[in-house]
């Protein structure tokens, strides 16, 4: 039997075949998305998560979680969002066209002294072109 020291160093090891394997699988996937989007999905989904937040399981498990295990987590990932942002250049791109034309082309009155005003005669405008261009509306 291996040692806890030899598997941990052959799990450390294995992430490049992991990952190799990992996209042969998503290249042999032909109806990923259509099930993701059927109603099956949703409906699985759906009880997942109610059951998850009835039985309280991410409280659980983040019960013996310290905030210093947690920054150290999250700061060891962190080398992932320089390539995360720069891989999704063209998806940001293309999904904030709309709304910055939609902003481009929005007239908006003159700012008052009036905060509430401002809210409704600005604010509120530039938020519903926004989601309109975004198509959440």
């Amino acid at each position: 039997m291996p040692s806890a020291d030899e598997i941990a160093n052959a799990y450390g090891a294995s992430g490049g075949k992991a990952q190799t394997e990992y996209v042969k699988g998503i290249d042999a996937n032909t109806d990923a998305m259509d099930r993701a989007k059927s109603d099956m999905a949703e409906s699985n989904y759906a009880s997942g998560v109610a059951t998850a937040a009835a039985n309280r399981t991410r409280q659980k498990a983040l019960a013996d979680v310290s905030q210093e295990e947690w920054k150290k987590a999250a700061k060891d990932k962190a080398s992932r969002l320089s390539s995360g942002i720069a891989g999704a250049k063209e998806k940001q791109r293309k999904g904030y066209a709309p709304i910055r034309d939609a902003l481009s082309g929005l007239e908006l009155p003159d700012k008052t002294t009036d905060p509430y005003s401002n809210v409704d005669n600005i604010l509120k405008k530039v938020i519903s072109a926004e989601r309109k261009a975004a198509g959440k509306e």
